[in-house]
Order: structure tokens, then C-alpha cells, then sequence
């Protein structure tokens, strides 16, 4: 059979007649989140490496600003050398993160 998302052939159960095994994943978020599923594979898949790179280094900036805000320190109390020390430490955490 084939599936009628991605047309690939798949053996079909029953259950899943129409669809192979991660297509009817893929239902079953678009059933749960509605539009949302199209906002989230827009905002993530729809981006060009620079603008996921951009992206990256906004998010790193956003949680230094938190964690500062979190320990009560001020713009002016953060050298500009332990900025770029907290954003490559943010960036590793953040890769190690992924592989797991």
C-alpha cells in the first residue's frame, strides 16, 4: 500500500490503512496542536542557515539576560569578556544537550 502523505509504500495494519507509521505521527500532532504544528515547522524548518545561527545567538543573549536578572546583577556589573565567556559556556551546554 502506499501512504497518501508521503506516498511511500508501507505494509498496512488495520489501524493505519491510510498512513505509514510516521506520517500517522505526524497526524496525530496536526490533530492535537492544529495551526500550530504549521507555525512551529515554519518558524523552525523555514529558516536559512544564517537566520538559525542569528536565531542561536539571540536566544544565548536572552539567557544571560535571565540569569542575570536571576542573580540580581546589572549591565554594568558584567565584563565584556565574561559575556563572551558565558555565551561560549551557553553555546556548549546547548550542544551537549542535543546530542543527548
Amino acid at each position: 500500500m502506499y501512504c497518501y502523505l508521503c506516498n511511500n509504500v508501507y505494509v498496512g495494519l488495520l489501524t493505519t490503512k491510510y498512513h505509514c507509521e510516521d506520517c500517522l505521527k505526524i497526524k496525530r500532532y496536526i490533530n492535537l496542536y492544529n495551526g500550530r504544528c504549521l507555525e512551529i515547522l515554519d518558524s523552525v524548518l523555514g529558516r536559512d542557515i544564517e537566520k538559525q545561527k542569528n536565531k542561536e545567538k539571540v536566544e544565548i543573549i536572552k539567557e544571560i539576560e535571565d540569569k542575570k536578572k536571576d542573580i540580581g546583577l546589572n549591565e554594568s556589573s558584567v565584563l565584556y569578556d565574561n559575556k563572551d565567556r558565558l555565551i561560549e559556556e551557553l553555546k556548549g551546554n546547548i550542544k551537549k544537550s542535543k546530542m543527548v
